[in-house]
Formats: C-alpha cells, structure tokens, sequence
C-alpha cells in the first residue's frame, strides 16, 4: 500500500476567471479522516521566501501578468503574492539583461538558480 493513499482518489476540477489570461487547475484531495495534518495546498510567498500557508485553493491570488503564461503557472503554483508578481514584472520590465533580472531578485531574496528558472520561463 502507498504512504500516500490520496494522491490515488485525487479529483481534478478546472476552473477560470474570465479576466484570467491563464486557467489554472484546481485539486481537491480526498483525505484518510484519521490525517492529523493539514495538507498544505500551496504556500504564500513574497519575494523574501515564505510567509504562510493556503490549505485549500484561493483564485482571489491568481494574477494574470505580461510575463507569459509559463511565468504565470510557475508563480501561481509557488503561492507568489499578487503584489510580488506585480514587482517581479516591473523588475523584468526595467532589467535589460538576464543578468540584472537575476541580480535584481536575488537582491531581494529569491534564489538564484529559481531566479534563472523563472527568467526561462518569460
């Protein structure tokens, strides 16, 4: 028997905003009833790392942004904050290489190698 007996029973609903550029996915799990731990469904995330948690899908954080619908998907799943993903455009708008895009997210305290990754993406 699997550790994880749900990931077996996952249901999938889409659903979109209409303003939304990108539809997004969302996933309800059909938990054993004797789980003492919430499942974490994503968490929150400025651009510091971590700052809470969603246990159920919340579509009021989608933000469809000019960054291109990977970038969207990426930083919707990585629970980015509408506010982040606002200055995460501006920082890729102002940026006129890769280099200075990475350099000004790490300066903030994103990661580089995620920082490089989401570059990819746009």
């Amino acid at each position: 028997m699997t550790p994880f007996p749900w990931i077996l029973r996952k249901k999938v609903v889409t659903t979109a905003e209409p303003s939304s550029a990108t539809t997004y996915m969302s996933h309800s799990l059909d938990l054993p009833h004797d789980n003492s731990r919430k499942v974490i469904y994503r968490y929150k995330r400025s651009l510091e790392g971590i700052v809470g948690q969603y246990h159920t899908d919340d579509p009021t954080t989608t933000v469809a942004s000019a960054l291109g619908p990977a970038a969207d998907n990426y930083l919707h799943a990585h629970g980015y904050l509408p506010g982040t993903v606002r200055l995460i455009q501006q920082m890729f708008e102002v940026a006129s290489t890769k280099e200075a895009f990475v350099e000004a997210l790490a300066q903030q305290g994103v990661p580089v190698a995620e920082a490089i990754y989401l570059h990819s993406l746009i």
